[in-house]
């Protein structure tokens, strides 16, 4: 059976959802804070590396266009938080 995006959006967001991280958004600078569940920034982008991390959540959006721009945001945030693991 062939997995389909929305199930592996899905899938990964609900492993950064499960792991207790919430991740901000500042597009104005641009900014990607994951924090975790303690209150405390784990992973930090600023600059090019914030820029291709909205890219991609865009992208993945547009994409799938079937879920809503969180989940795509937890989605992309997942290769982050596995690797802090």
């Amino acid at each position: 059976m062939k997995t389909s995006l929305l199930d592996i959006l899905l899938t990964q967001a609900k492993f950064v959802q499960d792991s207790g991280f919430t991740v901000n958004i500042d597009n104005s600078l641009p900014t990607v804070a994951m924090i975790d569940e303690h209150g405390e920034t784990q992973v930090f982008l600023q600059g090019a590396e914030a820029e291709d991390f909205l890219s991609e959540v865009e992208r993945m959006y547009e994409e799938a266009m079937v879920i809503d721009h969180e989940t795509v945001t937890f989605s992309v945030a997942k290769p982050y938080i596995e690797s802090l693991d």
